[in-house]
């Protein structure tokens, strides 16, 4: 508020606004704090984006390196080396270069030189889609192992001019290993019971940030972030509980047999709706765990962060349901069974 009321001043517009209660916005989105590559950038009345240094091309790149960080955490939580990885994905709700892929880079740096590499694009379901790709991969032996790396700088893409969006997204990287069963040795680890898949095409959340933007003569605002939030919210409640209802029915699951649901952490009244819709009460906040309130919406990362923070506690045979949705739309779902 003090950036913003800076910003008046110096324009002459008055109108100076007081400190606004966050409670409205902590009741609606269950967001209290986020952690963002650079706050300096964001609260600076003349800039309001993060402020990042350009890298050479010989230099590791951003997002690869917090991508880096996440897949060493979770190849030494597998017992597994990065040179016996088969498959490395990685995905984003936006990725910083067209090419080379930021996945071949994180196979560099790991040490993954037999691994085949790529990017997938899926916005904020870029996790189960490319767990999905990774399980069939392995289901029909192509590969024995994959990692999947979702390296989110979401706050890039903000316009924090926006009050209605200005405070949704943080930054983070999260990472998954998968592997044959015959080959699993982790402490802890889940099989993979299904996965499905789900794409509507919808105008209401969208970026129109691309390669052909330097061609078009017509000026135009900084391509960013915008939603129809009141719109995402009555389509993506149906979407996503009618989803995951659909993918439980057809592997013969109950949803009073699901344990756990690693939903994606968009907004804590979303969530609080799906798991009505899923369960017919009100949510258990153990049975559904957000990390909502400390770490805000880390887009496609989000459901793998939750998954990370809240899975050790799982006896062994217990069901759980990871779930993501955003823009598309597109909404994906991986049915797990702790080992």
């Amino acid at each position: 508020m003090d950036s913003y009321n800076t910003f008046l001043k110096r324009r002459g517009a008055g109108g100076e606004r007081p400190y606004a209660d966050a409670t409205p916005i902590v009741k609606a989105s269950g967001i209290r704090s986020r952690r963002v590559i650079d706050k300096d950038g964001i609260l600076d009345v003349d800039r309001m984006r993060p402020r990042l240094a350009r890298r050479a091309a010989t230099e590791l790149s951003m997002q690869a390196e917090i991508g880096a960080h996440a897949a060493r955490q979770a190849l030494a939580a597998a017992g597994l080396e990065p040179a016996r990885l088969g498959m490395v994905i990685a995905g984003a709700t936006a990725l910083e270069r067209a090419y080379p892929a930021i996945a071949i880079e994180l196979q560099q740096a790991l040490g993954a030189q037999d691994a085949c590499a790529f990017d997938i694009s899926a916005a904020c379901s870029c996790a189960t889609f490319a767990i999905a790709i990774a399980a069939d991969a392995i289901v029909a032996g192509s590969v024995d192992s994959a990692l999947v790396v979702i390296p989110e700088l979401a706050t890039a893409q903000v316009d924090f001019r926006d009050r209605t969006s200005h405070f949704i997204f943080g930054d983070g990287a999260a990472a998954v290993v998968l592997q044959a069963a015959d080959r699993v040795t982790a402490a802890c680890s889940f099989r993979i019971l299904g996965h499905a898949r789900h794409t509507r095409f919808s105008n209401a959340i969208r970026n129109d940030f691309g390669f052909l933007s330097r061609c078009i003569d017509e000026a135009t605002e900084p391509a960013t972030f915008r939603q129809n939030g009141v719109k995402v919210m009555r389509d993506v409640v149906p979407l996503a509980s009618g989803h995951i209802l659909e993918h439980l029915g057809r592997l013969a699951i109950q949803p009073g047999d699901v344990q756990r649901v690693w939903l994606h952490q968009a907004n804590a009244h979303i969530n609080k709706l799906i798991c009505e819709k899923l369960f017919g009460r009100p949510m258990d906040e153990r049975r559904a765990p957000s990390i909502l309130a400390e770490h805000g919406n880390l887009a496609a990362a989000g459901a793998l962060a939750v998954f990370h923070r809240f899975r050790d506690d799982l006896r062994s045979g217990s069901v759980g349901v990871l779930c993501s949705f955003g823009a598309g739309y597109s909404a994906g779902s991986v049915v797990v069974q702790r080992m």
